[in-house]
């Protein structure tokens, strides 16, 4: 049977957004992705990995066991989506106690570091300096040294080589409480809109999906509508081609008198304009003889 890819990434993004969204049904949702990753589907554990980022900075600790069972499990050869693997480094960084081999894994994301697309250049960097502030080690003092001097040196990506720069002199202080504060500042929660809406108004505001109710989040009977203009396009809808052919003819001979008509003088303006000629020649002419 084929398999419809973008089918399968919007279904898991719908599973996560409905995980992040309504949490009373959160569980729920987290079960069916671990029963997703069980079946070990290529097609699904590049997004399923992505999801779990998100759900993880929404509930942060509520999930961990699951969603660390799942990662722990997980190679870096099962991720072939460069956003798929920024979302494994970056759970890594943020729960590396929690990450079994976890000087394995380091390493072999360091191996990779300058084949690798900005963004997982980027998250690998951060998770790194997390690792060394939170769990160091001999090992990842020296993996942190040689991304920092890969990062600073080889890469051209401005934003991954300046991100190396601030971090290389962040971490070249010796306050460390300050250091701490900054690197491992716990991210901003994901919340959801759903609560803030009124149920009465949420519902209807469901049933107008598609409209620009949805944007604007008013109901359609609070818009004003400018109905002469309705009438006038549906008068108009409802008239044959030949007679819309006729009316467009109407408007282009129209408006093209109206712009004969700016070029020319009013008839009075021109008699006006000689009798004043003729009044001042017979001026002239009496002055020349008295």
């Amino acid at each position: 049977m084929e398999i419809d890819m973008e089918v399968v990434k919007r279904s898991i993004q719908a599973i996560g957004q409905i995980a992040l969204k309504i949490g009373k049904i959160s569980k729920k949702t987290v079960d069916v992705l671990y029963d997703l990753f069980i079946n070990r589907a290529e097609y699904v554990i590049n997004q399923l990995v992505i999801v779990l980022q998100y759900i993880l900075r929404r509930y942060n600790k509520s999930f961990l066991t699951t969603i660390i069972t799942i990662v722990s499990d997980l190679s870096i050869d099962d991720l072939d989506d460069s956003e798929a693997l920024s979302s494994y480094i970056w759970i890594i960084g943020e729960y590396c106690k929690e990450i079994p081999h976890l000087e394995d894994r380091l390493t072999t994301l360091v191996s990779q570091f300058l084949d690798s697309e900005p963004n997982v250049q980027s998250s690998l960097l951060t998770t790194i300096v997390k690792v060394n502030l939170t769990k160091p080690s001999p090992v990842t003092k020296k993996l942190l040294q040689q991304v920092l001097n890969e990062a600073t040196e080889e890469i051209e990506n401005a934003d991954v080589r300046d991100k190396a720069y601030i971090y290389w002199r962040i971490l070249s202080t010796d306050n460390q409480k300050l250091q701490r504060k900054i690197v491992l500042a716990t991210p901003p929660i994901l919340t959801s809109t759903i609560d803030n809406f009124n149920p009465i108004l949420l519902k209807e505001l469901i049933g107008e999906l598609g409209n620009l109710s949805s944007v604007y989040y008013k109901p359609a009977s609070t818009f004003d509508i400018d109905t002469e203009n309705i009438n006038k396009n549906s008068k108009l809808q409802n008239k044959k081609l030949e007679d819309l052919q006729q009316l467009a003819k109407n408007e282009i001979v129209g408006n093209a008198i109206k712009a004969e008509n700016l070029l020319d003088f009013d008839d009075d303006v021109e008699e006006e304009i000689g009798s004043l000629h003729n009044h001042n020649k017979t001026k002239t002419m009496l002055f020349l003889i008295f």
